[in-house]
């Protein structure tokens, strides 16, 4: 089974996540917009070139974190490519990923994705298996964050799909049956300021400790 983390986001709470993820001998990629959201604490540039040094992917989330669907085309381009361009001086290695903002995007959007350059882009959602179905909308499996909403829209998904083994509205709970059950890829992914607001960095060290503590799963830094 392959595993696979993703955190979006330009800020400070990324480093602890990467502690928690050296800790049990893990690897991650970071999707880092250059502009901090408002009221975030962003990341100086030696933390962002510390997780590049580290082994984890440095991927792009816009320049701004702008939503890029009903954006003018030079808006779409400049985020695109100013990210990208911001991210690979800082570290000085090529730049391949991208997560679009809000995880929204169209078809118009895809295709300037890659003309800028970029290998692949991640989305959102939750439920998937098969990530890799198309590399420029990646779904991932399990976001750490729980919600009625997005339980009710995780549970509707698998009944849809016929997704097994995914029947708990707990975050991880439902990781822990996505990789128990499962023989393909399961894609953790979140915000480092979410697990912060809603109290999850307990819970997500168990989860990591249970992984390290289960023989077969193989981490692939990259999305």
């Amino acid at each position: 089974m392959i595993l696979k983390f993703s955190f979006d986001d330009n800020h400070a709470l990324n480093m602890k996540v990467a502690d928690l993820l050296e800790k049990y001998g893990f690897r991650a990629t970071f999707f880092i917009n250059i502009i901090p959201l408002k009221n975030h604490v962003g990341m100086k540039p030696e933390q962002i070139k510390f997780l590049h040094s580290q082994g984890h992917e440095v991927a792009a989330h816009t320049y701004s974190h702008t939503p890029l669907p009903g954006t003018c085309d030079s808006k779409v381009r400049f985020e695109l490519n100013a990210g990208k361009d911001a991210l690979e001086e800082l570290i000085g290695s090529k730049v391949d990923g991208f997560s679009y903002p809000k995880g929204q995007f169209t078809k118009k959007v895809k295709r300037k994705t890659v003309t800028a350059g970029y290998q692949y882009a991640r989305a959102v959602g939750e439920g998937n298996l098969n990530p890799d179905r198309d590399p420029f909308a990646i779904i991932p499996t399990v976001q750490i964050y729980n919600s009625p909403l997005r339980r009710y829209l995780r549970i509707k998904r698998n009944i849809l799909e016929g997704t097994k083994f995914s029947w708990t509205g707990d975050w991880k709970k439902s990781c822990m049956n996505y990789i128990k059950n499962n023989k393909g890829t399961v894609h953790i992914w979140g915000h480092s300021w979410e697990i912060e607001k809603q109290g999850r960095w307990d819970e997500f060290e168990d989860l990591l400790k249970w992984i390290k503590d289960n023989s077969g799963i193989h981490n692939e830094r990259r999305v």
